[in-house]
């Protein structure tokens, strides 16, 4: 990849270096999307090294994992369910009264509703966290530089 500013790899001091997304995509795709202009040097990267290379060097230059955007689907059905009761078991409470049916209603509010909403507000504030953290990690991820000479990752300064 040619760069204005050839950036030297700080162990073998080579300017032979290459941005890890670069890297990471070309050897991913194994060179099925090459520009014209790429070609050579990408075939010069890929042909000097063996497939057992090539499969370290992509689990080395492999980015992070996105976070999962898994919610609690059980306890999302149980309090669907216990709405659901409150809703249809108006009819029947309401039998009895008022009251009852007021009663019934606050305790289920609060022994219920109450500790799932403050576990879905929980889980939302983990996934903002892992997203951020994930942002952060992805952001260095693709600052870093790799070394065709020795197969170093590093930043340059």
């Amino acid at each position: 990849m040619v760069i204005d500013k050839e950036i030297t790899c700080p162990k073998c001091q080579k300017e032979d270096t290459d941005p890890v997304p670069y890297i990471y995509k070309k050897l991913l795709t194994k060179n099925s999307n090459q520009n014209l202009f790429d070609i050579k040097y990408v075939e010069k990267i890929t042909h000097e090294m063996t497939e057992r290379q090539k499969e370290k060097v992509l689990k080395k230059l492999t980015p992070p994992p996105e976070p999962a955007t898994s919610l609690p689907a059980g306890a999302i059905v149980l309090m669907a369910i216990f709405l659901s009761w409150l809703g249809t078991a108006s009819i029947v409470i309401g039998k009895l009264g008022m009251k009852t049916y007021f009663i019934i209603s606050v305790f289920v509010t609060l022994f219920i509703a109450v500790p799932f909403f403050s576990m879905l507000n929980l889980v939302v504030k983990n996934f903002k966290k892992r997203i951020i953290n994930y942002r952060k990690v992805k952001k260095i991820w693709n600052k870093q530089y790799f070394c065709n000479n020795c197969h170093r990752i590093f930043i340059p300064k």
